[in-house]
């Protein structure tokens, strides 16, 4: 199942908190390091992710694209999906909303990674 992006999602961090209360999701922050980029993976929980800071690609395993990510912008990545966040040179700054209450570290690990060719 492909990522779904949505560019100029929101402008402000009330408008993300807004947006996770009507969806019922529960909230979390991420943040990615400086990185030449992760390997292809899935997550075991489905994740809408508010990109708060930081510029990267995300690499969708079904279309094949490198889909250009920033602030306002959101991502719905299903569970199962196979994708890679790419370089990061300062840092990412998400906000991560959850389904269900659970451990970030559980929703977010890298499961079936494989480095890209």
């Amino acid at each position: 199942m492909p990522l779904e992006l949505h560019h100029n999602y929101f402008t402000t961090r009330d408008e993300v908190l807004r947006d996770m209360i009507a969806g019922q999701l529960w909230p979390a922050t991420a943040l990615s390091p400086p990185s030449p980029g992760l390997p292809v993976h899935a997550h075991a929980a489905t994740l809408h992710v508010y990109v708060m800071e930081g510029e990267t690609e995300i690499f969708d395993e079904d279309t094949g694209e490198n889909l250009p990510v920033g602030p306002g912008d959101k991502l719905v990545i299903r569970k199962g999906t196979r994708h890679a966040e790419g370089v990061v040179k300062d840092r990412m700054v998400y906000i991560v909303g959850l389904e269900e209450a659970m451990y970030l570290e559980d929703a977010i690990g890298l499961v079936d990674a494989v480095e890209r060719a």
